[in-house]
């Protein structure tokens, strides 16, 4: 190139030495520029490129992703998808169940109102032949010429003479063939008496309940009082006994059993006495 432009100066006829140095120098500069122009735009397209294929990894990166990403969705919408049919099912089936059962409690109320009528139609009838019975027992007790009261008096005879078992028998008698009558309280109250004299206190217990529970206007209700709760003293249940003994006294301050009561409080309160 500088060949070229020598023999252009000398052409033209024009140009001085001191020109060619110039101008020599200033292509020197030219090419200097030149080649850092190149080295920069080499570097920066080095860098561009550089840059450019981190952005492609990372677009690579991602876009696996995304596939696996892809992937684990369908997956999932695939186990989703089996897992509504599987809930679809089981309510279908739930459904079918519950209707079952339905008919079945259905069937079991059907039966037990059944079954109910059944007991209840027996329970009439037994009560019809109860009371049958009882009026073939009256007639056969006035044929035997023995009265209401009679029937009682023979049972309280053999209270009287210790005869206990035949005591129970006729009292038991006369309370199945005569429960509302007058005598009926002084009936279940000697029942009671009897198991009591038989030391079955349990029995004794629940014989005088029967007179508190059964026949509130009986005479026979503070004397029944009093004689439970020495049977619960003799059980040992002395908490019990106690709390009797202050009903007696607080319902029916004036009875004889009532002075009784009080005395038996303070057996209780006092241990000495207690045990005497």
């Amino acid at each position: 190139m500088k060949k070229i432009i020598f023999c252009f100066l000398l052409l033209l006829g024009c140009a001085t030495r001191q020109d060619l140095i110039g101008l020599e120098q200033h292509i020197v500069n030219l090419h200097e520029r030149v080649s850092r122009l190149e080295k920069t735009h080499v570097k920066d397209l080095e860098k561009r490129v550089k840059k450019l294929e981190t952005t492609i990894k990372t677009l690579n990166a991602i876009s696996s992703r995304q596939v696996d990403l892809l992937v684990q969705i369908d997956s999932l919408q695939t186990a989703l998808n089996e897992l509504n049919g599987k809930v679809e099912e089981t309510t279908y089936q739930l459904e079918i169940l519950k209707e079952n059962l339905n008919k079945d409690i259905e069937n079991l109320n059907n039966q037990m109102k059944d079954l109910q009528k059944r007991i209840n139609d027996q329970i009439s009838r037994l009560e019809k032949i109860e009371k049958r019975l009882k009026i073939i027992e009256r007639e056969k007790q006035i044929k035997r010429g023995k009265t209401e009261k009679q029937l009682y008096q023979e049972g309280l005879a053999y209270a009287r003479k210790g005869k206990l078992k035949e005591a129970i028998k006729v009292f038991n008698q006369f309370l199945k063939l005569y429960p509302k009558s007058n005598l009926a309280g002084n009936a279940q109250f000697w029942l009671g008496e009897c198991y009591y004299s038989q030391k079955k206190y349990e029995e004794a217990i629940l014989a005088y309940q029967r007179v508190i529970k059964n026949y509130p206007k009986s005479p026979k209700l503070p004397p029944a009082l009093f004689k439970q709760a020495k049977a619960f003293l003799k059980l040992g249940d002395k908490e019990t006994a106690r709390i009797l003994f202050e009903q007696l006294i607080r319902k029916y301050p004036k009875a004889e059993e009532a002075k009784w009561a009080k005395n038996e409080l303070i057996k209780l309160a006092s241990p000495e006495l207690s045990t005497q």
